[in-house]
């Protein structure tokens, strides 16, 4: 069964390598850097003006080192046949499972030590934790994290009903204790006292393994998974459900006389990957214009979530590529169509983000707006055609 989940593992990291290249695009990586750099800058400068001590400080500390332990679930790589043709292993269902959960855990450990590198200038000098104290919090978030995948591995042995939420609300609490009493040598108890208890809780259940459950979790892990390759490229894994909401109805207008035109509007509306990544980007794009300087960045910012949002959004334009009703359809396949549609969520979008410039009012507003206006007429008119053309070829 060792032998199983190696040459799964090493299928799953092949298929990964091939959407994480299309994920981290020379585009992506130069808007990442970018932003990143923002929030840096941001955060320095309001790591000046921040007051030292105050009462809700250690809540802000403890959830923002337990959000990375949210991300991250045992990846176990079962499949459906597997109910059927390895009912029979049980037995060793624990070999095939502890190379999986060796490999699930250096992702959000890294996100963890990350998030611990940056928030440690805020617990060192406006929280006076002792170094000593934020090392050992940190480390405790690693080992509550590998307490919780080892949670999700013992309840795949478990017919019960699933406590996992409980188990990351006390993670949470007991970081904010940890925090608050700022004692290494507490610290250090509470983290092997939990580790200790979670730990025979856990080893209760060795009743035969829950392939049902076991098949549904990694449905749903993978399905995450595909959702955020989808974002920048196509993802023929992807079971995508469409859903009609009625509240944006009045966005479909009945007496549209052009089919085409219709159908990407629609897409665009009811498909979940493709509206949810245009809510996402713009949430994302009004949280940057409160946080990155309201200058000349400012627009550059925008500019970029404007692309990534029209980047994204492109594998709209081949949705119906293999759908043969509407290839034999009489109706002209324009791009112009697929222009139109994609051209008003992109404008819909830069007015919230011209909204947001007026609310932080930036020296430079006039100059951001006529900017923002112009670039945005550019990539619409200029960039998106010849990127469609392009495609076809």
């Amino acid at each position: 069964m060792r032998e199983l989940a190696l040459k799964r593992l090493e299928r799953h990291l092949k298929k990964a390598g091939k959407y994480l290249v299309l994920v981290f695009n020379d585009f992506f990586i130069l808007a990442l850097i970018f932003l990143f750099g923002a929030i840096l800058y941001w955060y320095a400068n309001a790591l000046k003006q921040m007051p030292t001590d105050l009462a809700y400080y250690p809540v802000i500390l403890a959830i923002l080192l337990w959000l990375p332990s949210l991300i991250g679930k045992l990846v176990t790589l079962v499949e459906e046949a597997d109910k059927y043709y390895l009912s029979t292993k049980n037995a060793s269902m624990q070999a095939y499972l502890k190379p999986l959960y060796l490999y699930s855990f250096p992702l959000p450990s890294l996100l963890i030590i990350i998030m611990g590198t940056l928030l440690a200038p805020f617990a060192i000098f406006k929280l006076h934790l002792t170094l000593l104290s934020f090392l050992l919090i940190v480390a405790s978030m690693l080992a509550f994290k590998g307490i919780d995948l080892s949670y999700q591995k013992s309840m795949l042995y478990s017919y019960q009903a699933d406590f996992g939420l409980l188990i990351k609300i006390a993670n949470l609490l007991l970081i904010m204790l940890e925090i608050v009493i700022n004692q290494p040598l507490v610290t250090l108890i509470i983290t092997v006292a939990y580790l200790t208890v979670v730990h025979f809780l856990g080893n209760g259940n060795n009743s035969q393994f829950n392939w049902n459950r076991a098949v549904l979790a990694e449905e749903k892990r993978q399905d995450r998974t595909y959702t955020l390759y989808a974002m920048f490229t196509d993802v023929s894994e992807k079971k995508i459900v469409y859903k009609r909401r009625k509240y944006l109805d009045f966005l479909l207008p009945r007496k549209e006389k052009n089919a085409n035109r219709f159908l990407y509007r629609r897409s665009l509306l009811r498909n979940p990957d493709y509206l949810a990544l245009w809510v996402r980007m713009t949430i994302f794009g009004v949280l940057v214009s409160l946080i990155v300087p309201t200058n000349y960045v400012l627009l550059v910012a925008c500019v970029l979530v404007q692309y990534l949002t029209l980047y994204q959004l492109l594998p709209l334009g081949r949705i119906y590529d293999h759908h043969l009703m509407f290839l034999v359809s009489p109706v002209k396949k324009d791009p112009k169509d697929l222009i139109s549609v994609l051209s008003q969520a992109i404008y819909l979008q830069m007015l919230i983000l011209m909204l947001m410039m007026v609310v932080v009012q930036s020296s430079t507003l006039l100059i951001n707006l006529v900017g923002l206006v112009v670039i945005d007429s550019l990539l619409l008119r200029v960039y998106l055609p010849m990127k469609l053309t392009k495609n076809r070829r």
